[in-house]
């Protein structure tokens, strides 16, 4: 079958690959108008690191704190990305349908409490620490610990306190979760593009039929005349 004929077949049913075609943009048509009412939420945050004053535990700390507030934003299907170049910062967001400063404000209201719970947590995690290293202090005899030992063990002391007075003055909503002032549309699929594309690969595994279906009849002409 040569492409003239083709051609010839697909001209009879022009009408009915017409109909087609507008299925296929019908389908673009519908699947374009429920992407366009797609929002993003999302909020930046920047884990702090804590201060610089030093003491044991602290890194474990602020990784329990950081991990924490992850885990229950993933429990609640929120896309989370590490921001590239910046260290301890995420983008966290999440798909909401239309434009609405309702959903809007009652995702800005769960992370922010979240994040609070959290700082309490981590608050909590220091005041234990500081109990933990008092009580050994209290506890050790003094023939089995030197002066410089009881110093460093004191010294650790004072810095977790320190450190919780650092918590509370800098650990915050307001420094540490950055959030956009409204809702942001998310970059929509160009869905009549995708149709185009889907009826141009219907029409070839239609003509690739029609060969195919027209070799064969020839064959079994072909056939039957040997006979």
């Amino acid at each position: 079958m040569n492409y003239i004929e083709i051609l010839l077949k697909l001209n009879k049913s022009k009408k009915i690959l017409f109909f087609i075609f507008l299925i296929f943009m019908a389908c673009g048509y519908i699947l374009q108008k429920i992407d366009s009412k797609k929002y993003e939420f999302y909020v930046d945050i920047y884990f702090p690191l804590g201060s610089f004053l030093p003491f044991k535990a602290k890194d474990e700390i602020y990784q329990n704190f950081k991990n924490s507030i992850l885990t229950e934003l993933t429990k609640k299907d929120y896309d989370i990305k590490k921001k590239p170049n910046i260290d301890n910062a995420y983008r966290v967001s999440a798909t909401i349908k239309g434009n609405n400063n309702k959903d809007f404000l009652k995702k800005k209201d769960e992370i922010t409490n979240l994040f609070k719970r959290q700082k309490t947590n981590l608050i909590l995690w220091i005041t234990n620490n500081y109990n933990v290293t008092n009580i050994t202090l209290q506890e050790l005899p003094e023939e089995d610990i030197s002066a410089d030992a009881k110093r460093n063990i004191k010294l650790q002391l004072m810095w977790m306190d320190l450190e919780k007075e650092y918590v509370y003055q800098n650990v915050s909503e307001n420094n540490n979760l950055k959030f956009p002032k409204k809702l942001s549309l998310k970059k929509i699929t160009n869905y009549y593009a995708i149709m185009v594309v889907l009826f141009i690969a219907f029409i070839t595994l239609l003509i690739s039929y029609l060969i195919i279906t027209d070799d064969i009849k020839k064959k079994i002409k072909k056939i039957k005349k040997t006979r």
